[in-house]
């Protein structure tokens, strides 16, 4: 037991050892992020979730600080419905959002968790043609969302990777969607 508590008291005075350097690295003014995402929601409402694979991100963050920074955040992601291609109807569907919010940061020697809250509009757009009738459709919406989530950036220079995960709240038409987001990207500045 003496052992065991020996052992913690030398690895707790490594970290604090450790804790200085980390704490004076320098916060980049500007980090930008881009890569892919993928989304997953209802967007028809009929209670089935479909994956949009095709997407992707752009973001900007002017850290205010060490800990805040302010973020701005562009999306796009694709889908085509081909079940009923046979009689040659298409679907083709789309998802972007166009937001901004706080980004709060933890930042590491070598990563840098962050959490963030964004606020901003998703604009989701459905096109069916028929050929045989020579006609399609388009419809669309834009309307307001809030973003909640977060992520690591991994950097081992001045160019990273990020990884990160939200969930998206769309208020549509008196009821809303739920949608979940992954990413993964590069990030630039340090």
């Amino acid at each position: 037991m003496r052992n065991c508590r020996a052992l913690l008291l030398v690895c707790g005075l490594i970290v604090l050892g450790v804790a200085p350097p980390v704490a004076a690295q320098e916060t980049p003014a500007v980090e930008v992020s881009a890569g892919w995402n993928l989304i997953g929601f209802d967007p028809f409402g009929l209670g089935t979730t479909e994956t949009y694979p095709a997407g992707w991100y752009v973001d900007v963050a002017g850290n205010l600080s060490r800990v805040v920074g302010l973020v701005g955040q562009v999306t796009g992601n694709y889908k085509t419905f081909d079940d009923l291609e046979f009689l040659g109807v298409s679907l083709d569907t789309s998802a972007h959002s166009f937001m901004g919010g706080v980004r709060f940061n933890g930042r590491g020697n070598l990563a840098t968790g962050f959490g963030q809250v964004l606020v901003g509009g998703a604009r989701g757009s459905a096109s069916v043609g028929v050929p045989l009738l020579g006609t399609s459709l388009t419809e669309s919406s834009t309307d307001l969302a809030v973003q909640v989530g977060g992520g690591i950036n991994v950097m081992p220079g001045p160019v990273g990777v990020r990884f990160g995960a939200d969930y998206i709240r769309v208020f549509a038409d008196g009821e809303g969607t739920n949608v979940f987001r992954v990413a993964v990207g590069i990030v630039f500045g340090r």
